[in-house]
């Protein structure tokens, strides 16, 4: 696959793929100590119950650092998210890396 290619697949997921990074990022500086405040949980603090992706953030903080009792722990559904968006990722880029070339009618 070329160079063109790749940067042409990133830049059509750009939004999402830029938000996935800071997300990252963010819980990478929690996971190294550094601290930086993540939001809480909106359903939890309007209803007073945990939602199912309550500690979702922590849980992954866990894995980032190797703790991966902790992290099943703090969400258990973590185990099964992680698998399903690396899934997800590694289908959408193959589907565009397989696309067929289109051809310009005008050359006909």
């Amino acid at each position: 696959m070329s160079l063109n290619k790749l940067f042409l697949y990133l830049k059509k997921n750009l939004v999402i793929y830029t938000l996935v990074l800071i997300y990252l990022l963010l819980l990478l500086l929690n996971a190294s100590g550094v601290g930086i405040w993540l939001p809480p949980c909106l359903i939890t603090e309007a209803t007073g119950h945990r939602c199912f992706s309550c500690g979702l953030n922590t849980a992954a903080i866990h894995l980032f650092r190797l703790e991966l009792a902790l992290a099943f722990t703090a969400n258990p559904l973590i185990y099964l998210y992680v698998p399903i968006i690396i899934g997800w990722i590694t289908i959408d880029f193959h589907k565009f890396r397989v696309q067929p070339k289109t051809t310009d009618n005008n050359e006909q």
